[in-house]
């Protein structure tokens, strides 16, 4: 009999140090600042109607417009200007561009860029309850400077973009700069993102992760975490492409 109680003992009071230190941990270290990932989260972008611009504008098919896209952004990613890469294509196709064509291209990709509805709603109603909310992004330099006009970064602080910090997720160096950045816990930091491999990095350094599907998803998600926004009807929420300060 006392050997029996023994090993009920053995077994269960790791148990309970474990689900004690937990919610321990939980007390000592609540969630401070949530951080998100913005293509996919915040926002999207509609490569559909930049491809129908750069095929009218370039005489080209939309397939061989998404495979320019595609080179403009790795030849981006790589460190060349984007200015450079439409020198090179122009000279390649023996082609001259329109005199504002910067211009007419800016003015395509800000129509392009599609707010996912309810996100921006959760971040304002995050604020209210007093969270500090990061932004981690993997993203080239023209496209930021769209977004940022939009205003889509003045909701977030800090505003860490991965051309700026030299580290892309799902890089430890990425999150580890956002860390340094807030100066929190990795357990007081809950990172959003719709990439599993990004959140599951995340995970790694000790952060909680959501992978996010959609608005309500994502609130269903913050609930379970104690965090309860009042957002009820999804259908109302704005599909606006630019914030309302």
């Amino acid at each position: 009999m006392l050997k029996q109680v023994s090993f009920y003992l053995f077994i269960l009071i790791p148990c309970m140090i474990s689900q004690m230190s937990q919610v321990y941990s939980q007390t000592i270290t609540p969630i401070k600042v949530i951080a998100f990932d913005f293509g996919g989260v915040i926002a999207k972008s509609d490569k559909s109607e930049v491809n129908q611009f750069l095929a009218k504008e370039l005489g080209i098919t939309e397939e061989e417009a998404d495979e320019l896209q595609n080179n403009l952004k790795s030849f981006s990613r790589n460190g060349g200007m984007e200015q450079e890469f439409w020198d090179q294509y122009t000279h390649s196709k023996g082609i001259t561009l329109p005199a504002n064509w910067n211009e007419l291209f800016d003015q395509v990709r800000f129509k392009s860029i599609k707010e996912i509805p309810g996100s921006i709603q959760i971040v304002k109603e995050l604020h209210k309850l007093g969270y500090q909310t990061a932004l981690l992004s993997n993203v080239r330099m023209n496209q930021a400077r769209l977004k940022r006009q939009l205003g889509f970064y003045d909701l977030f602080h800090p505003v860490l973009l991965s051309f700026e910090i030299g580290a892309r997720k799902p890089e430890s160096q990425s999150y580890q700069i956002l860390l340094d950045q807030l100066q929190v816990f990795p357990q007081q930091l809950l990172f959003i993102d719709n990439k599993d491999s990004n959140v599951a990095a995340a995970k790694s350094m000790g952060m909680d992760g959501i992978v996010f599907i959609n608005a309500k998803q994502l609130t269903e998600e913050l609930k379970k975490r104690g965090i309860n926004l009042p957002v009820k009807n999804f259908n109302s929420l704005s599909t606006d492409s630019a914030v309302t300060k």
